[in-house]
């Protein structure tokens, strides 16, 4: 049955930031979750008491207690902390556990040397809309089934990637998890245009950006049409939209975009030395 690993596997979370957060709240998305079976450590007593009140998963401020009580360990931490964490807990990774890491940087042969005697790991790549049922994530690992049970576990999450290789992987980091911020962006410059002038509000402004770019998905979403199909549609020869369009087009946009993508990338590759 979809979704039955959420009632067999006990999963803990090590750390208790926006990532886990997101993912905890698109697993409670399931009528299979069982926050019972769901473990959560982080230094911070706060922010520990605050996924238990919001999702009712145990809590603990021991690393040691969450990799002893659970089947899968999912790695939630910044990567500065990576090292150091491998070193002080690789006793603890036994072949009866596995690690699901979101750590961007670290590599599956990296982690592997670090963690030899390790039943499994999968790396994964959440966005922050995970949290809503509407994320991306994208999953690595090298060990078929251990990959289909994790694609299973966090189907309710949003649509699950399962990436072949590495790289595909760090293209779903910047596509979609740094994609976010880079989309909110625009959006800002977007709303900012529209209070320039004082013809509207900051939460007019706010609110017609919204509207229009999920006017955009729903558009998408009702349809099979192409991007470039759907730009089409709005867009007549010597039109106001084309003029825009021509004007983005010879400030090279594109240009601008893949500049931001490369230089996420270097950085994420830049983390893992």
């Amino acid at each position: 049955m979809k979704g039955s690993y959420l009632k067999s596997k006990k999963i803990g979370f090590i750390g208790a930031g926006n990532m886990t957060r997101s993912i905890l709240g698109g697993l409670s998305l399931s009528e299979n979750f069982d926050p019972l079976s769901i473990w959560v450590s982080n230094r911070s007593s706060q922010k520990l008491n605050e996924v238990k009140e919001k999702f009712g998963v145990n809590i603990s401020e021991h690393n040691e207690k969450i990799i002893e009580e659970c089947d899968w360990v999912v790695l939630a931490i910044k990567p500065q902390d990576v090292k150091g964490f491998l070193e002080t807990q690789e006793k603890d990774f036994t072949e009866d556990k596995v690690l699901l890491s979101l750590c961007a940087g670290f590599s599956y042969s990296t982690l592997s040397k670090n963690l030899n005697q390790i039943g499994g790991i999968v790396r994964l790549m959440p966005t922050t809309t995970c949290e809503v049922g509407e994320g991306i994530l994208g999953v690595y690992g090298e060990n078929e089934h251990l990959v289909s049970e994790v694609i299973e576990y966090f189907a309710s999450v949003g649509y699950v990637v399962n990436t072949e290789t590495e790289e595909a992987l760090d293209k779903i980091m910047i596509s979609a998890a740094s994609g976010i911020g880079f989309i909110l962006e625009i959006m800002q410059i977007w709303s900012e245009w529209l209070t320039e002038d004082n013809q509207f509000s900051k939460e007019e402004a706010d609110r017609i950006t919204e509207e229009s770019f999920s006017g955009v998905m729903s558009l998408i979403s009702s349809n099979q049409k192409s991007f470039a199909k759907l730009q089409s549609e709005v867009t007549s020869k010597k039109g106001v939209t084309l003029a825009g369009l021509e004007s983005m087009r010879n400030s090279e946009i594109d240009r601008v975009l893949r500049l931001g993508f490369a230089a996420a990338l270097k950085r994420n590759i830049e983390l893992g030395r």
